[in-house]
């Protein structure tokens, strides 16, 4: 033992000459048990009030990257030649797609991994919209833009022949 251990041991009659007033025990153990007792009402408030703001924060933070984003605000601020280009293959393409939609497929996974593939096609596009937004003047970033375009006409067509050719077999059938 050490020497404070000893001088505790040897003089406990002086350290303990107060009692606790009367009643002290019980007062000391309702006071714990009220601690003890935790307020759900603040958790669940508090709960809410996270729950809120986080879904304020992401419908905000989404709602920036949809404008940010948009291909319209965007191309509206391209120049006049680079636009002309992008709403022709737009145009094309989504014309392409509609008649890909109205389609009869054998099986309707065909045109769901159909879709797929465009969908990964268009993957890219994010990055070249970047790329064209912080380097407008840049002409491989132009070229690349256009040939993102033109390669996805070129597959929608192939595509759109692959599954003509494939209906008219179906009907000589």
């Amino acid at each position: 033992m050490s020497k404070i251990d000893d001088l505790i041991a040897n003089n406990r009659d002086q350290f303990d000459f107060k009692e606790p007033a009367k009643g002290h025990d019980k007062r000391f153990m309702n006071k714990l048990s009220k601690s003890e007792h935790f307020n759900y009402r603040y958790l669940i408030r508090l709960a809410a009030i996270l729950i809120s703001g986080m879904l304020i924060f992401t419908s905000v933070y989404y709602y920036r990257q949809k404008i940010e984003y948009s291909p319209d605000r965007f191309l509206s601020e391209l120049n006049p030649e680079l636009r002309k280009a992008v709403y022709y293959y737009e145009n094309c393409n989504s014309r392409m797609i509609e008649t890909i939609e109205n389609m009869e497929f054998t099986s309707p996974e065909t045109k769901t991994e159909i879709f797929e593939d465009i969908r990964n096609y268009d993957k890219d596009y994010k990055d070249i919209m970047d790329d064209l937004k912080n380097y407008p003047d840049n002409d491989r970033v132009i070229n690349a833009f256009i040939e993102h375009y033109r390669s996805k006409t070129e597959l929608l067509g192939f595509i759109v022949a692959q599954l003509n050719e494939t209906h008219q077999i179906k009907e000589n059938n």
